[in-house]
């Protein structure tokens, strides 16, 4: 029984993600379509602390030595596009130092060329991850103010 609940979670996590991914992506354009009026100062980036939460969660949820394979699959791709996606903003927003460590996080987790390192270091990588998602949100807030 679970492993019925296990799968299920991921599946769960498998939705919400694929609907979280389509909203990043959406949003540049949901907001194009708003007047000049309508939009107030630094609205453009309100909501960008919902993946790095998204994320945290996630990493949390992987010091559980007993996920399956399945699941650190699809923390591969979420940290990967998170972190790029986030990159990008801090990328727009001329920070360069948090542009490099945030993308060379998004390398780490990348699926498709996967750094292969042993449980005890991914758990220390999973940990100091959280730090910088939670320092990303800190320093795009900041960012954005200026």
């Amino acid at each position: 029984m679970l492993k019925d609940i296990g799968t299920l979670l991921e599946y769960v996590w498998v939705v919400v993600f694929v609907g979280f991914a389509i909203y990043i992506f959406l949003l540049p354009f949901l907001e194009g379509t708003k007047s000049k009026n309508d939009q107030s100062a630094g609205e453009t980036m309100k909501r960008i602390w919902i993946p790095q939460v998204i994320v945290c969660g996630m990493l949390l949820w992987a010091l559980n030595p007993t996920n399956p394979y399945g699941y650190y699959t699809l923390l591969r791709w979420v940290c990967c596009g998170v972190f790029g996606f986030l990159a990008f903003q801090a990328f727009a927003l001329k920070m360069q130092g948090l542009t490099w460590v945030l993308g060379i996080t998004a390398l780490v987790y990348n699926p498709i060329f996967p750094v292969h390192l042993t449980r005890a270091i991914w758990s220390v990588a999973n940990i100091a991850t959280i730090i910088i998602a939670v320092a990303s949100i800190i320093c795009l807030k900041k960012g954005e103010k200026t």
